[in-house]
């Protein structure tokens, strides 16, 4: 019941140019203000129902916060830097993140699932005479620790993600979609470090499964 609403102000630039026939780069930022920041938070309570402290997760408010950003994008096309190349597309971006709550102390501090750092990379291309399109997109998340709470602090593994996509266009309103998911099928792995009066820790893996879809779209005019 004593929970308040999280708030927050921001504020956004970006600068873009173009370059070649085809590409561009753009460099964009953000700040945020944020009041009564909210999360789901796990720390030894001495409660009602025991007579010993217990670990306890509940929802609060976690006092103010700030967070900026930045993030470096490159869209080009392989015609810019070859001739007569394939009809291919590029789209790499690396961003930058940093948050900080005010009522937490600790160096790895942030906002709940902020990165300090991520990178992609994604390809398309466009066979000549044929109407398709194949995708690929690239993910890396990098290892990273987090300070969830005064007694929580978290490490989260290097993750990566690949997806592809094969898309055969019949017609303005028909499509054919070939989708595959999580193509490395790695295995995620997170470290839960409660400290108290002792150090508790919890090793959670999960292994991601390659998903396969077939989608066709059409629209009814």
């Amino acid at each position: 019941p004593a929970l308040k609403y999280e708030s927050g102000w921001g504020l956004d630039g970006a600068l873009e140019r173009q370059f070649g026939e085809a590409s561009q780069w753009n460099l964009r930022g953000y700040y945020r203000w944020i009041k009564d920041g909210f999360a789901w938070i796990t720390q030894r309570e001495n409660v009602a129902w025991a007579h010993s402290p217990r670990w306890v997760n509940r929802p609060m408010n976690v006092g103010s916060a700030s967070a900026f950003g930045i993030t470096l994008g490159v869209d080009t096309e392989l015609s810019d830097w070859m001739e007569n190349a394939p009809e291919v597309n590029i789209n790499s971006s690396l961003q930058w993140n940093h948050s900080r709550l005010s009522t937490i102390q600790g160096p790895d501090n942030r906002i709940e699932g902020q990165q300090p750092w991520s990178g992609r990379l994604a390809l398309s291309y466009k066979p000549e005479g044929k109407p398709l399109e194949i995708q690929v997109d690239l993910l890396l998340n990098p290892a990273q620790w987090w300070q969830a709470s005064r007694d929580t602090r978290i490490y989260t593994a290097t993750h990566k993600e690949m997806s592809a996509k094969a898309i055969w266009t019949f017609s303005p309103q028909q499509k054919l979609i070939l989708s595959l998911q999580n193509m490395l099928s790695a295995q995620s792995r997170t470290l839960t470090l409660y400290s108290a009066d002792r150090v508790i820790q919890k090793l959670a893996r999960q292994r991601h499964r390659t998903y396969l879809s077939v989608r066709f779209e059409t629209q009814f005019e």
